[in-house]
């Protein structure tokens, strides 16, 4: 067995640097358009993946091509069960062409 002796001023630093790390791992950017001046209700989108809007409608973006393996209605409910959405309320919606969407491995927009 191990003997570590840890200083109380090392665990502090420590655990600062980690808890830094953390805050910093977590970004959700801001648009800084005025609320009151939109003509649709503001919504959240902390991805790329994801847009809930005021009105509590979850919109789950999907990069994948329905043919079959039913990732159009899978992801979602997926989503949906993650975030206890009323299913109701969840839509998916096709991506775009954008290199966000693109597959971490290939490098292109594949199914």
């Amino acid at each position: 067995m191990m003997d570590i002796e840890l200083r109380r001023r090392e665990f502090l630093l420590a655990s600062a640097a980690v808890g830094g790390g953390l805050v910093l791992g977590f970004y959700i950017p801001f648009k800084g358009a005025p609320i009151a001046a939109a003509s649709e209700p503001p919504e959240l989108q902390p991805n790329a993946w994801l847009k809930i809007g005021e009105d509590d409608r979850v919109t789950i973006i999907v990069a994948k091509s329905e043919m079959g393996q039913g990732v159009w209605t899978s992801l979602p409910m997926l989503i949906a069960e993650e975030l206890d959405a009323d299913w109701s309320l969840v839509q998916p919606a096709q991506s775009g062409v954008a290199p966000v969407y693109n597959h971490t491995v290939y490098g292109t927009m594949v199914t």
